[in-house]
């Protein structure tokens, strides 16, 4: 019998490098710039390629800089996160009752955002230490974690919170939301200075360990970053400096290293970029390993407690079941990226309080993940991923730099207390800002493909927290301003909205298709889709000819009418319409789809009121056409 040989399929490909594989896209394009084309920046200006290799991340390694930062793979202690619910109702047996659901509904833990008119947090109204006895009534603190958000008010909330539960305080196990430089950093203010607030964090770290021994009492808000529009490399860089701030400041003041880091933990917010949001977690517990060794604290003792909330910054009021998706994917970046806890926003909490139906919906997406993808079965899903790694190396590279450009100028608190920060996270927020406004940055319902039917006013209870600025200060700061990116649009739609409802009317938009089928087609879908996004009634009329089309701009009457064709048939087909309507006494006035650049003055002297393309601020657009419509507030 003679013996079987075996294939070695290896042999029969040879290796082939990164450079191989772009000479032959390359050759594909054409000609076409491979920049261009195949590579993309982020906010951050970290390039992204279209394809990740071995030899990506081994070139990384190799060309990495003397000094930067050192590649360990950061770890969590164990696969899989708890799934946070929160809980704002003010009347603390109310709150009690709602927990007490959660926890049998699958919730794990518990988080309890109590009210404070400082911070301008809306929640529970629970002061003393009976309201917090019966805020905790019937909840096994010995196996549920219990969270507080109490902003300004932490101290306060840990004491009364020790007492209202008597003995079994020993067995509390959670956090205090005591972030004084977080709390500075969204108020402005502090009514202590430098040398109380330390000592008083300093305090309260000290006393936890004795009395709640398993209650965490040092936060770092890194979503505020976030939420106010900073980069992923700011919400890091920054909120690392503000912890090692936390750590040199309490081991001043007695503490040791290792009972500070051991007393904090991180709250993050993760958005909808969905590999770098994986990329940021992880590079998250790389940077605070990394900084802890700085203080003599080893590697294998430096583990990060880190929670995440899904981000409410790219949530909108208008088509919000979007936003059941983004916190879906959102969610997803959390756990693998390897999140401790998770709290994912009720789709609706933008504009009005969750309801049971949204707080489940909220909830049940984080038991999907467990149940059904299994992605609490598995430490660091996503190590071993080319793009990953890279990704998770770069961002810890380029945020350590942000640190260190910190503590280079002082300190967190020095740069906050001069605007260094402040003035990054308006760049990036303004830079943002610009990509919404132009819809180069898309947020599906709201800047793109809007339902035209959709009406929000009668539901809208709120649209965003404010929080309470001025008032005695031993410390002033330029506040950070949490917002949310769809708010400028969303103004100009609620705009309309009142306008309807006042008028009785809707400024209508009709949609003028005429000549090359190709081109019409495609510039009256961008022109109703962006005068949609203001709320703007649609109409859409085809015509053969320049008789028909103004035949049916007459029998119409709209406020605006939108001429759709291609550059090369304006010249004999804008001008002759413009001018037709006002024979016909219609004043309304004529867009031009397209931006036809040799002939736009030519056209705006026979009247073309305005032109609409893809280079075109779709913001400013429809502002500037409710304002001539008498579109008011």
């Amino acid at each position: 019998m003679s013996e079987t040989r075996r294939l070695d399929l290896r042999n029969e490909f040879p290796p082939v490098s990164n450079r191989q594989w772009e000479e032959v896209i390359k050759k594909d394009l054409k000609g076409a710039d491979y920049d261009r084309k195949l590579l993309w920046q982020t906010d951050d200006g970290i390039t992204v390629k279209p394809y990740y290799r071995a030899e990506d991340v081994e070139q990384f390694h190799a060309n990495a800089a003397p000094g930067t930062f050192p590649f360990v793979r950061g770890t969590t202690t164990s696969p899989g996160w708890r799934i946070r619910e929160d809980i704002t109702e003010a009347d603390p047996k109310k709150a009690n009752e709602l927990a007490r659901k959660a926890l049998e509904s699958g919730a794990d833990e518990i988080c309890f955002v109590i009210e404070s008119a400082v911070d301008g947090l809306s929640g529970i109204r629970a002061t003393t230490p009976p309201e917090m006895s019966v805020l905790l009534s019937r909840i096994p603190l010995d196996l549920v974690s219990v969270q507080f958000r109490a902003g300004s008010k932490a101290s306060q909330v840990y004491e009364n919170l020790v007492q209202g539960v008597g003995p079994r305080a020993l067995h509390l196990n959670g956090s205090i939301d005591h972030d004084p430089l977080g709390d500075l950093a969204l108020t402005g203010a502090s009514a202590i200075g430098k040398n109380a607030m330390f000592d008083r964090a300093a305090e309260l770290v000290g006393s936890a360990r004795k009395r709640t021994p398993s209650m965490l009492a040092l936060t770092v808000r890194a979503w505020e970053f976030h939420e106010a529009g900073g980069t992923t490399l700011q919400e890091l860089g920054y909120s690392l400096a503000q912890a090692i701030e936390y750590v040199s400041e309490l081991t001043s003041r007695g503490l040791g290293a290792a009972q500070v880091a051991s007393s904090l933990f991180f709250c993050y917010a993760v958005g909808t970029n969905y590999f770098f949001e994986i990329a940021k977690l992880r590079a998250a517990r790389q940077l605070w390993a990394r900084a802890l060794s700085e203080f003599g604290i080893p590697e294998d003792a430096a583990a990060s407690t880190v929670h995440v909330r899904t981000s409410t910054w790219g949530n909108t009021i208008y088509d919000p079941y979007v936003n059941v998706l983004r916190g879906t994917t959102e969610a997803m970046s959390a756990a693998i990226g390897g999140c401790d806890s998770l709290s994912v926003a009720a789709f609706d909490e933008c504009y009005k309080s969750a309801d049971e139906f949204s707080r489940r919906l909220a909830r049940n997406t984080q038991i999907i993940l467990k149940k059904e993808t299994y992605l609490d079965n598995i430490i660091d899903p996503a190590a071993g991923s080319y793009y990953v790694e890279t990704l998770t190396a770069s961002i810890a590279n380029e945020a350590w730099k942000i640190m260190q450009q910190v503590e280079s100028c002082g300190g967190f608190l020095k740069c906050l207390q001069e605007g260094c920060i402040q003035e990054g996270i308006m760049e990036s927020r303004r830079a943002k800002d610009a990509a919404i406004a132009a819809r180069r940055r898309n947020l599906l319902g709201t800047n793109q493909f809007p339902d035209q039917q959709e009406r929000v006013l009668l539901q809208v209870q709120h649209l965003s927290a404010r929080f309470v600025r001025g008032g005695p200060a031993e410390i002033r700061v330029q506040p950070l301003v949490p917002y949310r990116a769809a708010e400028a649009f969303e103004a100009l739609r609620l705009r309309m909205e009142r306008h309807t409802a006042r008028t009785g009317r809707t400024p209508t938009v009709m949609m003028v298709e005429i000549g090359d089928l190709k081109m019409r087609k495609a510039r009256s879908t961008f022109s109703a889709n962006l005068f949609a996004c203001g709320g703007f009634q649609i109409l859409e009329v085809t015509a053969d000819d320049i008789e028909a089309a103004t035949t049916q701009a007459i029998e119409v009457d709209p406020d605006i009418v939108v001429l759709c064709s291609s550059d090369q048939e304006y010249p004999q087909l804008a001008s002759p319409f413009i001018r037709k309507l006002r024979d016909q006494g219609k004043g309304c006035p004529v867009v031009v789809a397209g931006y036809p650049k040799d002939m736009i003055d030519k056209l705006r002297e026979d009247g073309a009121a305005d032109f609409i393309h893809i280079k075109s601020n779709a913001l400013d657009v429809i502002k500037t056409w409710q304002q001539r419509l008498g579109v008011g507030e």
